[in-house]
């Protein structure tokens, strides 16, 4: 293929992408809906574990043994919420996303969880059962934001990956 075909691909391609996004009578086409999530589970009577990060969890039930605890290597079937200023903020990222109320399948290690606010998340939901509920709060000095970020986390299966 020569540079001039490599141009005009290119070209068409992006033309082709644009006349479809054209052809959409939402004008908030790229817009992320959250409202499918819960509301933060009050945690008011509820004691928290403070893991040697500072991160405070909160156990809201207590789940059963099945293949887990969760390890950092696991992939899981689990619902999430991810919440600014310890909740009462704007959701940065959920499960829920786009009216979606399913569990959803995660690898631990590679999940945007992980990937977007540092590697606390897996050292998190590492000894987490089957069947549990968790919210938790991570402080500032780890997020690296102005305010505390908030986790609930409801995980229904837990599966050992296995490597070729």
């Amino acid at each position: 293929m020569t540079f001039r075909n490599s141009i005009l691909a290119l070209l068409l391609v992006i033309m082709s992408s644009l006349s479809l996004l054209s052809c959409s009578d939402d004008p908030n086409i790229f817009r992320v809906d959250y409202s499918a999530a819960p509301d933060p589970i009050d945690l008011n009577g509820v004691i928290p574990d403070t893991l040697a990060n500072g991160i405070l969890m909160y156990q809201i039930e207590e789940g059963r043994e099945g293949f887990g605890p969760v390890n950092s290597r696991d992939i899981v079937y689990m619902r999430f919420t991810i919440w600014r200023d310890n909740g009462r903020g704007n959701i940065r990222d959920s499960s829920y996303r786009n009216q979606n109320e399913e569990y959803i399948l995660v690898d631990v290690e590679l999940s945007p969880a992980t990937i977007n606010t540092g590697n606390y998340f897996p050292k998190m939901v590492s000894g987490l059962k089957e069947r549990s509920f968790h919210a938790a709060i991570v402080p500032p000095a780890l997020t690296g934001l102005p305010d505390s970020i908030r986790y609930d986390i409801d995980i229904d299966r837990v599966y050992e990956r296995i490597e070729f």
